[in-house]
């Protein structure tokens, strides 16, 4: 029955055009403050947000949000996080990650990770959820201070 499915569904939809297509940027900087760490810079775009919850310690957190709750071919986040000199903070996501089916492109999604010298830095987002037909081109940086932990 499975196979049935897969032979009859339809794939000539047209392709959506670039503008329907989520291009999302975040940057985001830690910087130390007298008593805890504070974000020092902030800038969103697309339907990604940043919320940050109130924590007890000298730690910051930074949540990440996708306003639609998932991405599909042609999508693209751009997220970069900065931990400068002496800052603790942890980023994470809301949720799991979604990556839909995409009839036409791929998902892009890039982090730029930067510690500075004695920072703290957490990268902890959750699972990422790949559904049949998904296309997901990722990638991962992180300059890190020997100084630093990560």
């Amino acid at each position: 029955m499975l196979s049935m499915l897969a032979e009859t569904s339809d794939t000539s939809l047209p392709e959506l055009p670039d503008y329907v297509r989520a291009q999302g940027r975040l940057r985001l900087a830690f910087g130390k403050g007298a008593k805890s760490t504070r974000v020092a810079e902030l800038s969103e775009s697309g339907g990604f947000r940043i919320k940050f919850p109130t924590t007890a310690d000298e730690t910051a957190e930074a949540i990440i949000v996708n306003t639609a709750g998932g991405m599909t071919g042609g999508d693209v986040l751009k997220l970069e996080a900065e931990f400068r000199e002496g800052a603790r903070a942890l980023v994470t996501t809301q949720a799991a990650e979604k990556i839909h089916r995409s009839l036409a492109g791929e998902t892009h999604v890039s982090t730029l990770l930067k510690a500075g010298v004695d920072a703290h830095a957490v990268w902890a987002p959750q699972e990422t959820i790949l559904y049949d037909g998904a296309r997901l081109t990722r990638s991962l940086e992180a300059e890190i201070d020997p100084n630093a932990t990560a």
